[in-house]
């Protein structure tokens, strides 16, 4: 996904980092925000397990979101917001997978003009706003809620796919 993605930039597919940064776009900086300052409270306090589990799968579960979101809406993904969640996930994910990190780091990424390697990288850091996550997971579980009963509503009794509404 990562060499894609960076194709796609270099193809000019996605939105440019100077654009404007639209509801989803600030969600999904803002949830990659909060997700580098937990999981640096968690590896700070030795609790990797916990610290992998959000600089993984918590960050995955935001980016398929946000991916989902710009493919349904036909909207690119912002250059940024992507950039970002890239280096972050790499530099999080070093304490646990050194070997991957530092090849992205530098051989896919080509970042070692920022840091010679991944570990010399400093920790990403950024401000979370705790009522743009509120927001945020307002609009993820509405979504899903909707998503939900949708499919109760074209599903027959043995749950099977009718493709009408039932009334």
């Amino acid at each position: 996904w990562i060499r894609a993605t960076l194709e796609d930039a270099k193809d000019k597919k996605l939105r440019a980092p100077d654009s404007e940064m639209l509801f989803m776009d600030s969600c999904f900086l803002n949830e990659i925000n909060y997700i580098c300052d937990a999981t640096k409270t968690k590896f700070e306090g030795i609790m990797f397990r916990e610290g992998m589990n959000l600089c993984w799968y918590e960050l995955m579960i935001a980016r398929d979101l946000y991916r989902d979101w710009a493919v349904r809406v036909s909207t690119p993904m912002h250059e940024l917001v992507v950039s970002t969640f890239i280096n972050a996930l790499v530099i999080m994910m070093a304490p646990i997978t050194p070997h991957w990190s530092e090849h992205v780091w530098s051989n896919v990424l080509g970042n070692t003009h920022i840091a010679a390697t991944v570990c010399d990288a400093s920790w990403p850091v950024g401000p979370h706003d705790p009522l743009l996550r509120k927001q945020y997971f307002f609009f993820r579980d509405t979504l899903k809620n909707a998503r939900m009963a949708l499919i109760k509503l074209t599903t027959g009794k043995k749950g099977k796919d009718t493709g009408k509404i039932n009334h």
